[in-house]
């Protein structure tokens, strides 16, 4: 960017990582062959890492496993040769030529041994009248397919098909080349043509609402006003044609779209038809009757921009009914609870083997639950720590010995459920990071080795056990490794604001948009601000799970940040033990803090970029590693909000505190 950025990352989110795009050593030409021209401009990027693909990609997830080095690198550059993401050929007719007569086109691909899909090799030649509506002769509009790369290309290392950036486009440039014959000379012809990515759309991004109700919600597309971290939101107008409408095949509900006024669009079988240089507006009706044990989906398409570009908004209405996504039961499929762990008190067991709690879910799933470090199930560190105001161990803040108020309930203390303020604070333990402590083996490995999380006995609010059709209390437990990466490769992601119940349109400001927190566990569900979360949707059957990654967007309480203040001789400052923070570095990802962050220049911000960590039941070992690209443990699920990452959590952390998902336990 040509504007002057200040280095201060708590202020903006975004930071021009200049020693890796300006460096010879990434922005080297690409190999030679006959797809590239040999001789790239000094200073172009390698499109190799880029968002645009000329045939449709064979993946819709992760393409490859690793993490930020030359060799994955190389791997990528490879895929994209391999695959011809970067290369279109027509082949020639029996004359010599492509067939450029108008109309739709299949291109053969016999002389590249490549197999690509029906829809991938067609294209098109519409003819160009003058004013008279004669047709020009040697001229046409050539329509060529295009796509976006896959979501995650490299695990760990930022690039991806999908922008990451909420104030920045992307740009890529299709370089077109031809011989023509004109008038029964050859003539050879070359056009550059520039292909912009849209800024990333991120509010709202979904709404949720409880059974009972039915309140329409008016979507208006909301972007950034600028790259400052708190920046608030505008709204935009379409450069052509938006539609808007219900994803019929993950309909299992009574969602509609209707205009909402605010627009001179139309309705027309059940689409909006919005016209171009207007804003994007509309409505979200929620309508039926819900049982409280029933749950209904829906995704809403939004084409904008001439339809060429796609935001999708996720709807559901009914929440306290589990889920199943992953699949089916027998390929790790799982019931996944809306809600995530408040509290829990032991009740029995063996620590590690059997232990069973009675548990305290959140009242709303918008809420990110309490953190817990490992074997510590019933001391989890209430959001409420995460309030600058309550206890000064806001974000980034050195905890040192100030103690968190914890889910251990005082001795004599009768819980009341409601309570706020000090007659809420007055019913829990205060312990400090090293008070807490953790469940710690005799081979010094914490809890990293086959340690089972437990089994929980959810409680309603009158302290009642919840119970399956048949009148049993509903068993839960944490999901293991197998089950998160069901969810992974059977779903698809959204990462984004969503809003509850009582929300009736997006937040402009971002405090709002962001600000949603409930540190009693009251429910709030007459609150309408947003909060930041990730989304897994089944494209199939609609059906979705929210992980919120909480107000201040971060998801995870860390004992080691590599390198927080004062890191002293290879021994960190305990004062930091604890502090809240998604990344587990502290440092800006420059090429002073290692030679491979030349191979990974997206998440140079990473310090500062928000994200969560979500606990997995039983380690995994042998995981190939998202960090290093080597076998390693793994003990959590990690959701990377800035560059889309949902994958195994292979950096050692089995000493931090994370929040727990629930999945029923069959």
């Amino acid at each position: 960017p040509k504007q002057t950025i200040p280095s201060e990352p708590s202020t903006y989110q975004f930071q021009w990582n200049s020693d890796a795009f300006q460096n010879s050593a990434y922005l080297n030409p690409a190999p030679t062959s006959d797809t590239y021209p040999n001789n790239l401009p000094e200073g172009q990027e390698r499109p190799q890492f880029g968002f645009l693909a000329l045939h449709l990609p064979n993946r819709e997830t992760t393409v490859i496993s690793g993490g930020h080095s030359e060799a994955h690198n190389n791997d990528l550059i490879n895929y994209w040769k391999n695959n011809l993401e970067g290369e279109r050929r027509f082949a020639s007719n029996a004359n010599g030529y492509t067939d450029f007569t108008i109309g739709n086109h299949d291109a053969s691909w016999g002389d590249r041994n490549h197999s690509f899909p029906v829809e991938d090799n067609k294209y098109t030649v519409n003819e160009i009248l003058n004013d008279n509506g004669e047709r020009l002769e040697n001229q046409c509009i050539l329509m060529l397919p295009l796509w976006t790369r896959t979501k995650t290309l490299i695990e760990g290392s930022g690039f991806s098909g999908n922008n990451p950036y909420e104030p920045f486009e992307r740009k890529a440039v299709v370089h077109i080349a031809g011989i023509f014959k004109v008038d029964g000379v050859d003539k050879r012809v070359e056009k550059d043509v520039e292909v912009y990515q849209v800024k990333r759309l991120t509010n709202p991004k979904g709404v949720w609402r409880a059974h009972n109700r039915n309140e329409s919600f008016n979507v208006t597309l909301l972007e950034p006003i600028n790259s400052n971290a708190e920046s608030d939101f505008q709204s935009f107008t379409s450069q052509g044609e938006w539609t808007a409408f219900i994803d019929e095949s993950t309909q299992t509900g009574h969602f509609s779209v209707q205009p909402n006024g605010k627009t001179n669009g139309y309705m027309e079988n059940g689409v909006i038809h919005g016209n171009t240089g207007s804003t994007i507006d509309f409505a979200i009706t929620f309508e039926g009757e819900v049982k409280d044990d029933e749950s209904q989906c829906a995704v809403v398409k939004v084409l904008y921009h001439g339809n060429q570009c796609m935001h999708k908004i996720l709807v559901r209405k009914g929440y306290n009914a589990p889920l199943r996504m992953g699949g089916t039961t027998s390929d790790n499929g799982k019931l996944w609870s809306s809600f995530a762990l408040y509290q829990a008190t032991k009740t029995g067991g063996t620590e590690g083997v059997d232990e069973t709690f009675d548990a305290i879910l959140t009242k709303n799933p918008l809420m990110l639950g309490s953190m817990f470090r490992r074997g510590r199930q019933d001391q989890g560190i209430f959001v409420w720590n995460n309030v600058p105001e309550n206890t000064g161990l806001g974000p980034f803040v050195a905890p040192g010995n100030t103690p968190f108020v914890v889910g251990l309930k005082k001795s004599g203390v009768t819980i009341t459920p409601g309570a706020t303020d000090e007659n809420w604070k007055n019913q829990w333990e205060e312990k400090t990071w090293t008070d807490i402590g953790f469940r710690n083996d005799a081979s010094g490995n914490g809890a990293t080795r086959s340690y089972n999380l437990g089994t929980f006995y959810a409680l309603d609010d009158d302290g009642h056990y919840t119970t399956d059709n048949s009148g049993n209390p509903l068993k839960y437990r944490v999901p293991t490794y197998d089950e998160f990466q069901a969810l992974t490769d059977n779903s698809e992601f959204g990462f984004g604001v969503f809003y509850g119940s009582a929300a009736r349109e997006p937040k402009l400001e971002s405090k709002e948009a962001y600000g949603l927190i409930d540190p009693y566990n009251v429910g709030l569900f007459d609150d309408p601000n947003g909060m930041r979360a990730v989304v897994a949707y089944d494209k199939q059957t609609g059906n979705q799970i929210l992980f919120p990654i909480g107000r201040y967007g971060i998801g995870v309480r860390r004992m080691y940040s590599w390198t927080i203040p004062d890191y002293l001789g290879g021994t960190p400052n305990s004062l930091y033990f604890g502090h809240l923070q998604y990344a587990d570095v502290w440092f800006q990802l420059s090429l002073a803090r290692g030679a491979a962050n030349l191979y990974r220049p997206i998440p140079y911000n990473l310090p500062k970029v928000s994200g969560c960590i979500y606990w997995i039941n039983v380690d995994r070992t042998n995981v190939h590693g998202s960090g290093n690209g080597t076998d390693a443990s793994c003990l959590g699920w990690d959701m990377n909000y800035f560059n889309f990452d949902f994958n195994a959590y292979t950096a050692n952390n089995w000493q931090d505190a994370c929040p727990i998902k629930l999945v029923i336990d069959e």
